[in-house]
């Protein structure tokens, strides 16, 4: 890539750019939005943590920063399960495989909702609210935040469908966020997915 963006300095004017430098570079931007900010929170709240130890504030001080900083691990997990979960969806055989969202069809926990807020203040989650699938309520809808498709190796620009889930699936999964992915790996997305499916985690 370096090379190539040499060849073009040289240049008077840039006629075109190669689609796999295009690529290349939209994909470690994406990377780089995922991983180096989640790199900078968790290192501040570390560094916060450290320095209101040496101060020796109060536990319930510390105590507070570290609930913060769980809420972070969580929400870096949700986000891993889900971009996997969507890739899964993709690279499988179902009939609607342009998926970038999922609908809770229950009310989710306060723990739950702490991390889903959280990713909505850090714009990698947006939350909507539509109809649930029997029609008898309302359910959350989450949408995964464009920026980070390049990074799961997805196509932004085809997003159609989304997915319902339990709540308490992504509950599960924050706290073991590869869970859920070789629960689809083995059982297919078809069974997860299937209405008559009450949980991902019941054998």
């Amino acid at each position: 890539m370096n090379n190539h963006l040499s060849e073009l300095k040289k240049n008077k004017g840039v006629l075109f750019i190669e689609p796999s430098v295009q690529n290349s570079v939209i994909q470690e931007y994406s990377t780089n939005e995922y991983y180096g900010e989640f790199k900078k929170l968790l290192d501040t709240t570390n560094e916060s943590i450290s320095y209101e130890a040496r101060i020796e504030q109060t536990s319930k001080k510390i105590a507070d920063i570290k609930s913060e900083k769980k809420i972070i691990e969580n929400l870096r997990n949700l986000i891993e399960v889900l971009g996997n979960m969507f890739r899964s969806i993709l690279l499988s055989d179902v009939s609607e495989r342009r998926v970038f969202s999922v609908a809770l069809q229950d009310e989710p926990s306060d723990e739950l909702m702490k991390v889903i807020n959280y990713g909505v203040e850090l714009g990698y989650f947006q939350l909507y609210v539509i109809g649930n699938k029997f029609g008898t309520g309302k359910a959350r809808l989450i949408i995964l935040n464009r920026i980070l498709a390049p990074h799961f190796g997805l196509d932004p620009s085809s997003f159609a469908g989304y997915k319902f889930l339990n709540s308490k699936d992504l509950e599960i999964a924050i706290e073991k966020p590869y869970y859920l992915i070789s629960k689809i790996n083995s059982r297919g997305v078809n069974s997860i997915f299937d209405d008559s499916q009450q949980s991902l985690f019941i054998e």
